[in-house]
């Protein structure tokens, strides 16, 4: 990656993404780097200060906000301001990237998957919620220096919360047209100890029950593998287990232009702006009005 300082680390979609993205935004932050958390989500008609469209959400433990929303809890954990878009039209969201990167002096952006949906073309079978992270891909895919990290993609292999997991099959195929910058694995016996540390203990610290991908990647990184469930998931799963796999703490980070040059969707987002009529798109892009094979 090409990192320059005034780093803008965002969450691509659902609150809890930008929790993957920790163990780089602590390591960049000791190496002496300036960096900013950010993050897709919901929390409508919030009294805060804005940026362009972002939310300003600062450390306040007497808001009561945090039951609400994870980023209010990370804010409140880290004690660092976190800027949140919950507006949900893409025109809005294009634009707000653009003045928080303008007005924070951003040189490097960098998004955030938990998850696979982001890596996907967007025909795959069992395709789940990718409503945020396309949207976020759509926003950003003209900004220069821009990257897409990704973690726990295999966790979407597996059937949660009455969701069909996508197809393995399908995410490999993805994957064999994509050359990541870097990657790797988050782990506990190497120089990037502290960091993942300090991840593990903030996913912890801000009701992991709510987040499988994080509670899974926490649970790979620990060495667990086979079918399981972390105490602080059984009042949401019961005796329920979900598979952990060695390569479920693995991570990788792509330019997003190469993500976006095979999202077969984008070139129709693109024109849309309501969410709404985003989501019934991505619903109904198999029927053939919609299938664009020329892409």
């Amino acid at each position: 990656m090409d990192i320059k300082n005034n780093i803008l680390i965002s969450g691509c979609g659902g609150g809890y993404d930008i929790f993957v993205g920790l163990p780089l935004y602590f390591k960049l932050t000791h190496m002496g780097y300036t960096c900013y958390l950010a993050s897709f989500g919901s929390a409508d008609n919030l009294n805060l200060d804005k940026i362009g469209s972002f939310y300003v959400v600062t450390p306040n433990k007497q808001s009561g906000l945090e039951m609400i929303f994870p980023e209010q809890l990370l804010a409140n954990t880290l004690g660092v301001n976190v800027y949140l878009y919950s507006d949900y039209n893409l025109a809005t969201l294009k634009s707000g990237y653009q003045t928080l990167i303008h007005e924070l002096n951003i040189n490097t952006t960098i998004i955030v998957d938990g998850g696979c949906d982001s890596l996907l073309t967007g025909d795959e079978i069992n395709l789940a919620s990718p409503l945020e992270d396309y949207m976020t891909l759509a926003a950003v895919r003209d900004i220069n220096n821009c990257y897409l990290l990704c973690c726990g993609v295999d966790v979407e292999f597996q059937t949660h919360d009455n969701i069909e997991g996508i197809l393995e099959q399908d995410f490999n195929h993805a994957m064999s047209y994509l050359s990541p910058v870097d990657c790797g694995r988050y782990n506990l016996e190497d120089s990037d100890t502290p960091y993942v540390q300090k991840y593990i203990d903030t996913v912890l610290a801000c009701i992991p029950e709510r987040t499988l991908i994080n509670s899974s990647i926490i649970c790979s990184i620990w060495g667990i593998e086979g079918p399981y469930r972390p105490a602080w998931m059984v009042n949401r799963f019961g005796n329920n287990k979900f598979l952990i796999r060695h390569t479920t703490a693995n991570w990788y980070i792509f330019l997003t232009e190469d993500i976006c040059r095979r999202n077969k969707l984008l070139p129709h987002i693109v024109k849309l702006d309501r969410w709404q009529d985003i989501d019934d798109f991505i619903t109904n892009y198999n029927d053939s009005r919609y299938h664009c094979d020329d892409y």
